[in-house]
């Protein structure tokens, strides 16, 4: 939290935006990340042998405004 300034905004968005501010690359945003899900939606629990890899996103699941506010970030930090 100290570094990313005590963010007054809910996780993840503060790593979202710390990602895309990085001098990195890339910067790859987990579809969990961007939708702002919870813990139930992981994709893969390390040490388990079955059940990873099968999580699958719904477009009920997507707000209208995603792409919008996803855009602004790219746009902000230079990387359209």
């Amino acid at each position: 939290m100290e570094y990313l300034a005590k963010p007054l905004e809910s996780m993840p968005l503060p790593l979202i935006r710390s990602a895309l501010a990085s001098v990195a690359c890339l910067a790859i945003i987990p579809m969990q990340d961007a939708l702002r899900l919870d813990a139930t939606h992981r994709m893969n629990l390390p040490g388990t042998a079955q059940g990873n890899w099968r999580w699958r996103y719904t477009w009920d699941q997507v707000p209208a405004d995603l792409a919008a506010r996803l855009r602004r970030m790219v746009e902000m930090y230079g990387r359209v």
